[in-house]
């Protein structure tokens, strides 16, 4: 069986971003953030799974889904403070490349997803 991913815990998540999670399933170690630009109109539901090893965002823009983005493999999310951006950065492997996805939370809220081949 595959290793648990590393992931911030809940206390990080407050610490650095202000937010609980909205849900959380103890049996799969599945956690949901909500998270909201500066006025409110995009919103991004991020989830992931330790067990599972996925991440997923889902953005909305004044309440209509207009993207959903998924990773499976993840390896490590961590949060990242530099200089005045604050990120969630997912690393993960897509099939033998490995590849990351960062969630600029502040100071706007967008997603980077990278496929990096050799």
């Amino acid at each position: 069986m595959a290793e648990v991913m590393e992931f911030p815990d809940v206390e990080e998540f407050s610490a650095v971003l202000g937010v609980e999670p909205s849900s959380f399933d103890q049996d799969g170690l599945t956690f949901w953030y909500s998270l909201e630009s500066k006025g409110g109109r995009i919103r991004a539901l991020v989830s992931f799974s330790a067990l599972m090893r996925s991440f997923q965002v889902n953005f909305s823009l004044e309440g209509e889904e207009v993207a959903m983005v998924c990773a499976e493999g993840v390896e490590r999310i961590r949060l990242v403070e530099e200089g005045d951006e604050t990120k969630l950065c997912v690393s993960y492997m897509e099939g033998a490349c490995s590849s990351e996805a960062t969630l600029v939370v502040h100071p706007k809220l967008h997603l980077n997803w990278y496929v990096l081949t050799r």
